[in-house]
């Protein structure tokens, strides 16, 4: 007779909030990285901005 899986989690409840606790977490690191991808697309949209109004203030004083 085998003995049925052992219950790590005593109290269900802090089971629960332990999960949720982990949850929270994974979705702070997306968020994260979201936020960490959006101001790379900023640093280079801003690159791009900047040598265009380079190259049109270059043209201007020719």
């Amino acid at each position: 007779m085998r003995s049925p899986t052992p219950n790590p989690c005593s109290a269900p409840l802090r089971c629960v909030i332990t999960h949720f606790g982990c949850l929270i977490t994974h979705f702070g690191n997306v968020i994260t990285r979201f936020g960490n991808v959006i101001t790379d697309f900023g640093g280079v949209a801003e690159v791009i901005t900047f040598r265009r109004n380079q190259r049109s203030a270059s043209a201007r004083n020719r």
